[in-house]
């Protein structure tokens, strides 16, 4: 009996550690679409262009969005895949974005991701994750 008390309170005790480390660690990002950045002229405005004019630039571009909020987006450079955020960090010292190119159709000429942070603590960075085949 005294065994299963103590278990019980081990598993409590290890629930709650976990339930209160996960509130530190939070994913505080949305990916839009299109349709939803239609009342912020700048950012749609330059997916517009990603699309017609420039449909070869690769790399992300940071708008201001409500408060402190950012608006991101990040272009591919490519019209063959789609591109998923694969994770997302955030600690006192910086901000990524890691991204990955999914062998999925797209209309876009220019593959392109918009993300909407709350804020970007310290260094920013923006990553795709390759993988790569191994050599025979």
């Amino acid at each position: 009996m005294k065994k299963l008390v103590r278990l019980s309170f081990i598993l409590l005790a290890a629930i709650i550690l976990v339930t209160g480390c996960n509130s530190y660690v939070s994913d505080d990002y949305q990916v839009l679409e299109l349709s939803q950045v239609e009342d912020l002229p700048d950012v749609y405005r330059y997916v517009m262009d990603l699309q017609e004019s420039t449909p070869e630039v690769k790399g992300y571009k940071i708008f201001e969005g409500d408060g402190e909020r950012k608006i991101i987006v990040i272009a591919s450079g490519q019209d063959e895949k789609a591109i998923k955020i694969r994770s997302f960090h955030q600690s006192s010292k910086d901000t990524a974005i890691t991204f990955r190119q999914v062998n999925l159709p797209t209309e876009q000429q220019n593959a392109y991701l918009i993300v909407q942070l709350e804020e970007i603590i310290g260094a920013f960075f923006v990553k795709e994750e390759v993988d790569y085949d191994e050599i025979k």
